[in-house]
């Protein structure tokens, strides 16, 4: 059984990331796996508001000449604002892990990546490192890793491998694991409902 391409979202310019990188990658998969010959014109049918008029006044008439990339960089250009990419790294420098898993982490990292290009492993990696919390990058030291030479796959899975380790470790609501000792020794003879053989005083 031979599966039809699916058509992607219709993208109406507005200058949300997630929107227009899932217009890009459902577009791109759509027009490739359907084999159309005029990518550009096919996907020119699925834009809507002022992504539409940036089809119609200044790719239609030529829509053979563009290139897949170069219409889509020029369609980002068009609908998102000059400062857009400066605001996304302002949010990268202050992206850290905090409350969230290092999956999670990892996937609010990439969608700033994906926004502002950002393509270099190395970069990648000491972006991701610094940002996790210092437990975790502790594991990664012991992991013989090390944010300069190592690749981010190796990085990532240590750290998530060294976050389970940590949940483990760590005693859940308070209550301590019986393998821990008490930090406080236990008082002798006095401890309530303990011994009552006091002295009189006569």
């Amino acid at each position: 059984m031979i599966l039809k391409p699916v058509p992607p979202t219709k993208y109406n310019s507005e200058a949300d990331s997630r929107l227009f990188l899932k217009f890009l990658n459902d577009g791109t998969a759509y027009v490739r796996e359907g084999g159309v010959p005029q990518r550009v014109r096919k996907l020119g049918a699925f834009l809507t508001g002022e992504a539409a008029d940036f089809y119609e006044d200044l790719v239609e008439d030529n829509a053979r000449e563009w290139r897949l990339m170069s219409f889509f960089k020029e369609l980002y250009n068009y609908c998102f604002p000059l400062t857009y990419r400066m605001e996304q790294r302002r949010k990268l420098k202050k992206c850290f892990q905090n409350e969230l898993t290092v999956k999670q982490y990892d996937a609010a990292l990439r969608r700033l990546w994906n926004t502002i290009g950002i393509t270099s492993e190395h970069e990648r990696v000491d972006r991701l490192w610094t940002g996790l919390h210092v437990e975790i990058q502790k594991g990664l030291w012991r992991e013989k890793l090390h944010p300069e030479f190592s690749r981010y796959k190796d990085v990532l899975h240590a750290a998530e491998l060294t976050e389970v380790i940590e949940s483990i470790d760590k005693p859940k609501g308070g209550v301590r694991n019986k393998s821990q000792k008490s930090d406080h020794p236990q008082p002798s003879g006095n401890q309530a409902g303990g011994s009552h053989n006091h002295r009189r005083s006569h």
